[in-house]
């Protein structure tokens, strides 16, 4: 999967991100989400491919400080300046439409 970012954007007071896709296709993904995802390596490792940053840990009410992105990733300030990367193809996959939630749920499990 070849995922291009044609734009994205903070929205609902920096709680949700919006991506447009190159195919047209909007996706949206709540802050704390993203948050609680994020790849880098201090809060995920990848060896054991689990998080790192423990749930007590987060804010609920976290919103996005600031948003920049390319055509292959999303680049993510927080408010205490840590800063999280998406690759497009990742975030694609997790899109939370009813669409890419199904088609998920056929890929991972079995009937």
């Amino acid at each position: 999967m070849r995922c291009i970012i044609q734009r994205a954007e903070v929205l609902d007071g920096a709680h949700l991100m919006q991506i447009l896709w190159h195919d047209g296709i909007e996706s949206f993904y709540p802050a704390i989400w993203l948050r609680d995802n994020c790849q880098c390596s201090n809060c995920y490792l990848d060896s054991a491919k689990a998080r790192k940053l423990l749930i007590e840990g987060l804010d609920v009410n976290i919103g996005i400080k600031e948003l920049t992105f390319d055509r292959k990733k999303v680049y993510i300030t927080w408010p205490d300046e840590h800063c999280s990367e998406f690759e497009a193809d990742w975030l694609k996959k997790r899109c939370f439409s009813q669409q890419a939630r199904a088609k998920l749920q056929r890929e991972l499990f079995l009937p």
